[in-house]
């Protein structure tokens, strides 16, 4: 990344969220291992179980870590969304994942091999301090994720789950 991108991308990052955003986004907390929760929403063990249960066994290996970033709307639906980090090979590799959940906690599925988990939500956008120009959203409808995001100049393709 160039030195002037980096830049844009740290000042989007650290600038305070436009008015327009004042009542409908939500800041995604950092990944602290402790987030005070309502109580529909599991543990962070009880994600993993969900995952592991309706998920690909192979994604979700002993070791993971698991935060929980809130909720989405988008139309009526209400989504869950994660993020997941694994450190593997020795501390030398690291897999992190965004997964998605329907709002009564059914395994969607995930777009895996993410640097980043979103900065905030506002409805049904989940926001990346990325340039604009570079994929910096991602929008997703009643049906749920779309099938390819393009973040960071990079994209990504959503992995269903099992039906």
């Amino acid at each position: 990344m160039v030195v002037a991108e980096w830049l844009v991308a740290v000042s989007l990052y650290l600038a305070p969220m436009p008015v327009a955003f004042a009542e409908t986004c939500v800041q995604v907390p950092r990944l602290a291992p402790k987030v005070v929760r309502s109580k529909t929403v599991p543990t962070n063990a009880e994600i993993l179980l969900i995952m592991r249960q309706q998920g690909p066994s192979d994604e979700f290996p002993k070791g993971i870590e698991v935060h929980y970033l809130g909720s989405a709307i988008a139309g009526s639906k209400k989504y869950h969304v994660v993020y997941t980090s694994w450190v593997w090979d020795h501390g030398v590799r690291e897999t992190q994942r965004l997964v998605f959940f329907t709002g009564d906690w059914r395994y969607l599925g995930n777009y895996g091999d993410l640097l980043d988990p979103p900065n905030r939500m506002c409805g049904n956008v989940l926001y990346w301090p990325y340039s604009s120009k570079l994929g910096n959203k991602i929008v997703f409808g009643i049906s749920g994720p779309p099938n390819k995001v393009f973040l960071d100049g990079e994209f990504y393709w959503f992995e269903a789950g099992k039906d």
